[in-house]
């Protein structure tokens, strides 16, 4: 049974337990607070431009994120172990022994257990973090997406259990209640759905023995899921107290859906549940202001917030529209900052392949200017920019000792005013592009007697970052 808490989430005061914990809508990382970045989504797979097998391949990309990272701000891995079922080109390095014709769901393929720890402790002795996605939902789909249920070890026409649509079928457990299923011998006389069953509890519980003492793991009990009616939810739940009972180190649990302010929210309310976890297709959104509102909406659970499937671009979105493609990395690094301000986390486009891209430059400036705040003591506040100059958007957040603001536009903005509502004290002033990393002006000085304040903005092309640090007084 779950030995800390009905959650991952840590009352003052108390002794922290070790890995990846909760605290007022932040993480707490071995007892110290951590800012962690989404790297994407990876897994062991030759389909996203890359050969997952092979672990030179991961140690170079762990190697180039840990290059990156910071002290307090750091990756995390998003590893999906369905991501075989993607590939056209084959299915033999699944979780499950495959023949070339069928899988053996009563035999594991060793091989790529192995791989699985063996890259989590490697991510793990670099200081990245790698959440595990148990079940995925996409991997249920006939047709699109490459058709994976062609290549999903449940399939009846592979060896599985499962004769026709997948979906609701994979979800609806025969036995909800029963957490040592997997521990009993299977039997003919078994429905479809206890077999199911008995096969998802095998799978979870090898995932937990073969990442067990791994302390920078955490756990997504499935991707994506399409909806909150009553069977998907007692899915959810069965996993959140399987979990809770097998997994000896209490790690981290989330699950992930597609609308989180549109019927996702039956899922946040879930003893157990310890983040509020998302994926958004922000080319539906307006790239200025929606992400961070939408941060701000969901922060009132009390839980982190944090969107993973973040896609900018015209192919992922499906909107055949030339100016995501001009403007994507340019929105992509806009909600990385916006997520920062309102509080929440946020994650690379995924199914990228395995190595450096333009996007880790300005990761980079922001892991570092992320490092240098009190991140878990900043709050947003949208009411702290007054004004600013026309066809300009500023988000903001205040802390005990700092203010951040981030400016955004969709045209060069020349050198103008801004003006903030600003504790009293004397705040010293400092410009940054979050491009290249550059302060634009002279570090300055302001005087705040608690009412408006003006500042003088400088010119910028695309966005902007002002840090205001309050001096001692």
């Amino acid at each position: 049974m779950r030995r800390f808490l009905d959650s991952t989430e840590v009352e003052e005061g108390q002794e922290t337990p070790p890995g990846l914990r909760t605290q007022h809508g932040r993480f707490l990382y071995q007892g110290a607070p951590i800012y962690l970045v989404g790297s994407g989504l990876e897994g062991i797979t030759r389909f996203w431009g890359y050969d997952g097998r092979d672990m030179e391949v991961w140690r170079q990309y762990i190697r180039l994120l840990s290059g990156i990272q910071t002290q307090r701000v750091r990756f995390r891995l998003r590893i999906n172990l369905w991501a075989f079922a993607y590939d056209p080109q084959g299915p033999e390095f699944a979780p499950w022994r495959w023949d070339g014709e069928r899988f053996y769901l009563e035999q594991f393929h060793d091989p790529c257990w192995s791989l699985l720890c063996q890259i989590v402790r490697e991510a793990g002795d670099a200081g990245l973090l790698a959440e595990i996605v148990l079940f995925d939902s996409i991997a249920l789909t006939i047709g699109r997406h490459n058709d994976p249920w062609s290549r999903n070890p449940f399939n009846a026409a592979l060896g599985g259990p499962l004769s026709g649509p997948p979906r609701p079928h994979f979800y609806n457990l025969a036995e909800p209640h029963n957490y040592h299923l997997f521990e009993q011998p299977a039997s003919e006389d078994w429905t479809p759905a206890k077999q199911i069953q008995r096969h998802q509890q095998r799978m979870v519980h090898r995932a937990i023995q073969c990442l067990n003492g791994l302390e920078n793991v955490c756990w997504e009990i499935v991707s994506e899921i399409e909806g909150a009616d009553p069977v998907r939810v007692g899915f959810v739940e069965h996993w959140i107290s399987f979990l809770r009972q097998h997994d000896p180190a209490d790690r981290l649990v989330s699950f992930s859906g597609k609308h989180p302010l549109r019927g996702d929210e039956v899922y946040y309310h879930l003893t157990g549940i310890d983040t509020v976890h998302a994926h958004l297709t922000l080319a539906y959104y307006d790239p200025h202001e929606d992400l961070a509102e939408t941060i701000a909406a969901l922060s009132r659970y009390g839980k982190p917030v944090f969107f993973d499937e973040t896609d900018w671009s015209a192919e992922g979105s499906g909107m055949n529209d030339p100016l995501l493609d001009e403007m994507g990395p340019i929105w992509e690094r806009w909600s990385f900052w916006q997520a920062f301000v309102a509080g929440g986390y946020i994650a690379a486009d995924c199914c990228r392949k395995l190595e450096r891209r333009p996007l880790h430059d300005w990761l980079k400036v922001f892991m570092q200017f992320v490092e240098g705040t009190e991140f878990h003591r900043l709050e947003y506040r949208p009411d702290l920019p007054i004004t600013c100059p026309a066809e300009c958007f500023a988000h903001a957040a205040l802390g005990p000792a700092e203010a951040v603001v981030y400016l955004t536009a969709d045209r060069p903005m020349q050198t103008n005013a801004l003006s903030l509502k600003l504790p009293t004290g004397r705040w010293r002033v400092t410009w940054l592009d979050p491009k290249s990393g550059r302060t634009t002006v002279r570090s300055t000085a302001l005087d705040s007697d608690g009412g408006e304040s003006e500042l003088r903005m400088p010119a910028f092309e695309e966005d902007l970052v002002l840090h205001l640090k309050r001096e001692a007084q």
